[in-house]
């Protein structure tokens, strides 16, 4: 009888009052400093319209010296923080935050594979456009269960899941070919994964590499006694 594991629970904090003041009082001390910034901008304003016309051109001079300073440097600060947000997050979002299974690792910790196992597939069913979860049963029949077949299953089911990306694709298929090769001792079986690769990544580094094994493989399979 499988054990029960309960539906994973995400902790939801309710926004910190103390980091929101912290925050609001450092665009207030940047706004002032800023205005004594423009003090100087004013003084210097000032001086030049009383030179040209007296005491409405020091009125008149001040006030827009210091405005040219205060919304100057205040258009600049907040310019420079927008492209950095455009340079680190160009759509406009941070990177999400990766989930850690932890519940369903540390079960494998404990050598409770199956368990482990039934933990991640309530992962997959919860979140079945990640693919971690599939790595995850993967990896406990490969080195733990040593159920190999089982394991390029799930390989191959993680690799399936729409939108993932060329690095995630050539790494899960890596370990696919790894399974085939290192633990089964059948390379041949390699041949479909790494025809993959060559043809899905032609042009690349990782693309020329799969090529140079493929005709490695075929190689030895055509000289091999059996073949």
């Amino acid at each position: 009888m499988a054990r029960h594991i309960p539906k994973r629970q995400y902790e939801t904090r309710d926004p910190d009052p103390g980091r929101l003041r912290n925050t609001d009082s450092a665009a207030t001390t940047r706004r002032l400093k800023t205005a004594l910034y423009g003090g100087a901008g004013g003084v210097i304003g000032g001086l030049g319209g009383a030179f040209m016309w007296g005491l409405p051109g020091f009125v008149l001079g001040a006030a827009l010296g210091w405005a040219s300073v205060y919304y100057g440097v205040m258009w600049a600060s907040e310019g420079a923080g927008a492209a950095m947000q455009q340079i680190y997050h160009p759509s406009g979002h941070s990177t999400p935050h990766r989930r850690e299974y932890s519940e369903a690792q540390a079960l494998a910790l404990r050598g409770l594979f199956r368990e482990a196992i039934d933990c991640y597939e309530t992962y997959v069913a919860e979140f079945p456009e990640d693919p971690e979860p599939c790595l995850g049963i993967a990896r406990i029949h490969r080195d733990h269960l040593k159920r190999y077949d089982d394991a390029v299953i799930w390989l191959r089911r993680a690799r399936q899941i729409p939108g993932l990306d060329a690095g995630r694709e050539i790494f899960v298929t890596r370990e696919i070919i790894e399974v085939y090769v290192g633990k089964l001792g059948a390379p041949e079986r390699a041949i479909p994964e790494l025809a993959r690769l060559a043809d899905r990544f032609a042009g690349t580094r990782e693309g020329e590499l799969a090529k140079l094994e493929l005709e490695r493989l075929r190689s030895e399979r055509l000289q091999s006694p059996d073949a």
